[in-house]
């Protein structure tokens, strides 16, 4: 897991493809953020401009520690691929974040 320092920016690079693995573009993309250590949503369903692949941009406020008493906090990212009707793709990425203490 990618430990990286609190409020840090984090920059996420996804691809996406079909059932042949040939690159694809879905109708639309989504993320949202929340830490997994305080159960605390971060960011929901954030629209990301539809391509076959993409760099998701995720800010300070994705990296920010919400318990100054964790010396560490996993943060996770999901991300919604929507490629039709009933055809959706949906994956992760979790990472560390420490807390530097002197930060806020």
């Amino acid at each position: 897991m990618d430990i990286v320092n609190e409020r840090s920016s984090v920059y996420i690079a996804v691809a996406f493809t079909n059932n042949t693995g040939a690159a694809a573009i879905p109708n639309t993309i989504t993320y949202s953020t929340r830490c997994q250590t305080t159960g605390t949503a971060i960011k929901t369903n954030v629209s990301v401009t539809p391509a076959s692949t993409v760099t998701i941009a995720l800010d300070a406020l994705d990296s920010a520690i919400q318990a100054t008493a964790n010396p560490y906090e996993t943060k996770l990212l999901t991300i919604k691929a929507n490629y039709g009707a009933s055809d959706e793709c949906n994956g992760d990425y979790a990472w560390s974040v420490r807390n530097l203490e002197a930060v806020s």
